[in-house]
């Protein structure tokens, strides 16, 4: 981004999309990949508080601690978004994008970073 207002005004559009639980947030520290399966190890918290901007500016950078948000809205009881983390690499994405397409369902299918 080219400038600081810029960046805030991306910031502010996708904290739209993404409406979350002010009290806490997640974060995931990457430590390196498994030798094994090669999937990331890391460290998950539930950090109390609403994230930080720099949280989000780094989360939103691809930097190395993710930054999770919780769909659920301060009332306690509702949510406008939720997200199914599949942790499978062999999974066919275009079969499961049709179930969900069959049973009608609102979504977004996205796939994270493969490395």
């Amino acid at each position: 981004m080219s400038s600081l207002g810029e960046y805030r005004d991306h910031l502010h559009r996708f904290q739209a999309l993404f409406p979350s639980y002010s009290q806490a947030h997640g974060t995931f520290e990457i430590k390196g990949p498994d030798p094994q399966t090669g999937k990331k190890n890391g460290k998950a918290r539930t950090v109390p508080g609403a994230p930080a901007i720099s949280a989000w500016q780094e989360h939103l950078a691809g930097g190395p601690i993710g930054l999770g948000a919780i769909p659920l809205l301060d009332d306690g009881m509702s949510v406008k978004w939720a997200a199914i983390y599949i942790d499978d690499n062999q999974i066919d994405h275009c079969c499961l994008e049709a179930k969900v397409k069959d049973f009608d369902l609102p979504r977004n299918l996205l796939h994270g970073r493969l490395q």
